[in-house]
């Protein structure tokens, strides 16, 4: 691999790839609103988890959480695509590290409870990876559309707002009865300060602390690298 040139040639790939996370996202964003806050009855301000229900719209949640685990678990072949494309640079900490912890995560909730209170910040997450790979989809059409990709760092912002709100929301269970787990709260908001954490420093050095400007897009993989 060393001597190999980069394998600029999976792009039409890549192109496919981003498409298919954007309708999937979408499908899971949308499935789990109506299983759940639209039609399912649960609480936006504080949901506990009935670990005894065997109903058929609990049961159908956690099929659909096994297939949403491993859509994340594909979100590897972003870490492949660097490879073959010699984008070494873009395995970051920051990477590596979230798609580590975006796989645990789904496999602790699937082994002692994923539902409850964690939902809403994972609908809100789905949403976000719309947008995401909407970016990274476009990003590979060519200079004709990438100039109108003004708006990257905005990415960034929402990832933030995400962990913001993820921590917040995650907080009232701490004050409110309503049947969620302590260790659970403590497992989510510790990951909540560390990404908000590191992203943070990402959006100072991309954005606060550059000295020059650059473009208003970048390949879909530098920035996959970083706001993911």
């Amino acid at each position: 691999m060393k001597n190999r040139k980069p394998y600029d040639g999976i792009k039409p790939f890549v192109i496919l790839y981003n498409a298919c996370n954007v309708v999937l996202n979408t499908y899971f964003m949308v499935t789990f609103l109506s299983k759940t806050y639209v039609g399912g009855g649960y609480s936006f301000i504080c949901q506990g988890i009935n670990f005894e229900a065997r109903d058929e719209n609990t049961m159908s949640m956690l099929n659909l959480l096994w297939w949403y685990l491993l859509v994340r678990i594909s979100d590897f072949l972003d870490t492949v695509f660097f490879v073959l494309r010699k984008k070494y640079s873009h395995v970051s900490f920051l990477h590596v590290v979230h798609h580590m912890l975006v796989v645990y995560n789904g496999c602790y909730g699937l082994g002692y409870g994923p539902d409850g209170q964690v939902i809403l910040s994972l609908i809100i997450n789905c949403f976000v990876h719309v947008i995401m790979y909407t970016y990274y989809f476009l990003s590979l059409l060519g200079p004709t559309v990438q100039k109108h990709l003004w708006w990257k760092r905005y990415l960034t912002q929402l990832q933030l707002a995400q962990f913001t709100f993820a921590f917040v929301h995650m907080m009232v269970p701490m004050f409110m009865n309503c049947g969620y787990p302590r260790v659970h709260i403590y497992v989510m908001l510790c990951e909540a300060v560390f990404f908000f954490t590191m992203f943070t420093r990402f959006y100072r050095k991309a954005y606060k602390d550059r000295k020059s400007p650059s473009k208003d897009y970048v390949d879909s993989s530098d920035l996959k690298s970083k706001v993911q």
